[in-house]
């Protein structure tokens, strides 16, 4: 049975996601691991808006999606400045959020 972490690293490869970018935490890790072993590298930012606007500018320039994850909580909170930069310049951006297991909860 497929997770929907497979589904999504397949869905990112076919639109030819090349990288991503963002912060690692507790739960985005399924989402980095299967991206990993599909060969799409996640590349680490200092902070979660820095990854967002390093998205939108690698998708300006490439003419291609950009892609940013980050954790939980603040971690999307922080997400939320360059998404409204991103949507401001048109540009196609996906931002992904975790969200704690509910056994976790």
């Amino acid at each position: 049975m497929k997770r929907i972490v497979d589904v999504l690293a397949m869905n990112l490869k076919q639109l030819g996601v090349k990288h991503t970018f963002g912060i690692p935490g507790k739960a985005v890790v399924p989402i980095l691991l299967e991206l990993d072993r599909q060969g799409i590298p996640f590349n680490l930012a200092r902070h979660e808006g820095g990854a967002g606007y390093i998205a939108s500018g690698y998708s300006l320039m490439n003419q291609t999606i950009g892609v940013t994850i980050g954790t939980s909580g603040p971690g999307g909170t922080n997400l939320l400045t360059a998404a409204a930069q991103a949507k401001a310049w048109h540009l196609p951006v996906l931002f992904i959020t975790g969200q704690p297991s509910a056994k976790d909860i």
